[in-house]
């Protein structure tokens, strides 16, 4: 890690993907900054691990660091709050952390307590997940959401958890589940607090593009849809129907995806507004990206917008349909995964060997070899800067019709690898 306290910046681009997370200190060491005390040193990265290996941490680990979550959920929440003022809406956000994101009782606990001044909550797709979330101690106006399949006893627990002052949103994924709901509420005599999911029919490009849009494994469509409502109306349970969910996707690459997706929400939230169903909240899942290459554009593993502009671009479209139907502006929820803990952890490891695909110095050619392994050499004599492309012709060339011979039984091992010894010190040159 010595290295000059540029090279590292130029080889991996390191102000590109660090956020100002990560920067090269003086002594040309990876250093950690901290986001909450800007005006600190950095932390060299190989005294942290020093430090825990003179008290028997060893490498593999797994290095977690607490000011970078509490940042991003800091993040998060402040660009929401900055997009709601400058835009003038008129609801409030309150977002969610999916639990199956990361489980780690040490994340989730530092979540919830750097989240709970936001009244940030937690989202729960399975039965342990919702124990997990019951187990904290949420902020009075924090959301518990309950995704994914659910069956009566997961339902009676979210249920149940309503006469303790958890706000657990049931989010009902298909019919079926409508009527679960209803059985357990007869049986309780508990008003449940309802969302229903759905599917959009806007497909997200990318990684991820098969789960969105009519493929999407979760969620109802329009006539699914209607039949939900019209069962809670029946069974006198339509003003509890409060949220409406909509996933937007999963890493999504393009800013334009989420406007288009967010839009076609709103068309769902202003239609079952007219058809009675009182909604307070929208929630637009997850699909917030994390640019890990530092790219800046719609790529497999980057994006092209900021958490400002992905914030700004919900109110916007929210605020704008819901002023065109005249409708109130609801409180905004989304679920953010991996844009809130991806940056707060990292897996360190022993180098144990490297692999160079460059060679410092070229062999002599000895008197029988093949006379393209005299030819490979002979490039050096007139390697220059003004036939750079020439010499990498010929050099691949030579190489190429070596390997073909030597596949054939020309050319011995020997001179193969001095062939490949050569090509090598010629492409340390070149480069």
């Amino acid at each position: 890690m010595k290295q000059t306290p540029d090279a590292p910046h130029s080889v991996y681009g390191v102000e590109k993907w660090g956020k100002g997370l990560v920067e090269v200190t003086e002594q040309g060491e990876i250093g950690l900054r901290n986001p909450l005390a800007p005006d600190a040193a950095a932390i060299s990265l190989p005294g942290i691990l020093a430090d825990l290996d003179d008290r028997g941490i060893k490498a593999p680990m797994l290095l977690r660091v607490s000011s970078y979550l509490e940042h991003e959920i800091a993040h998060l929440n402040e660009s929401f709050a900055d997009a709601i003022a400058r835009v003038g809406y008129k609801g409030p956000y309150r977002g969610v952390f999916p639990i199956k994101v990361n489980q780690q009782a040490q994340v989730v606990d530092r979540i919830v307590e750097f989240g709970k001044k936001y009244n940030y909550g937690l989202e729960a797709g399975s039965k342990p997940e919702l124990v997990v979330a019951l187990a904290h101690r949420l902020a009075p106006e924090a959301l518990i959401v309950c995704n994914g399949v659910k069956d009566a006893e997961f339902i009676q627990l979210a249920i149940l958890s309503r006469k303790i002052g958890f706000n657990t949103v049931i989010v009902l994924e298909s019919p079926k589940e409508a009527d679960t709901v209803i059985e357990v509420y007869r049986e309780l005599g508990i008003e449940p607090l309802i969302g229903v999911r759905v599917k959009l029919t806007n497909q997200i490009s990318g990684k991820w593009e098969e789960s969105s849009g009519d493929r999407s494994a979760f969620g109802m469509n329009t006539d699914q849809l209607v039949a939900t409502v019209d069962k809670l109306r029946e069974a006198g349970l339509l003003h509890c129907l409060k949220l409406q969910h909509s996933h937007l996707g999963s890493q999504v690459q393009d800013v334009n995806d989420v406007r288009r997706a967010v839009g076609e929400a709103c068309r769902y939230y202003t239609e079952l507004t007219r058809e009675g169903v009182p909604l307070t909240h929208l929630d637009l899942g997850g699909g917030m990206g994390v640019d890990y290459t530092g790219e800046k554009k719609a790529a497999e593993n980057s994006i092209n917008y900021t958490v400002e502009e992905y914030c700004s671009n919900v109110v916007e479209t929210v605020a704008y349909a819901m002023d065109e139907a005249e409708i109130a502006h609801p409180t905004l929820v989304t679920e953010s995964g991996r844009a809130v803990v991806a940056t707060s952890s990292m897996l360190v490891f022993n180098v144990l060997e490297t692999t160079l695909y460059d060679a410092p110095t070229a062999p002599d050619v000895e008197p029988d070899d093949n006379h393209l392994v005299s030819d490979l050499a002979a490039i050096n004599g007139y390697l220059s800067k003004d036939r750079l492309q020439e010499c990498w012709n010929d050099a691949t060339f030579y190489r190429n019709e070596l390997r073909a011979l030597f596949r054939r039984g020309y050319v011995d091992l020997r001179q193969m690898a001095r062939a490949e010894r050569i090509y090598l010190s010629l492409m340390a040159r070149l480069k």
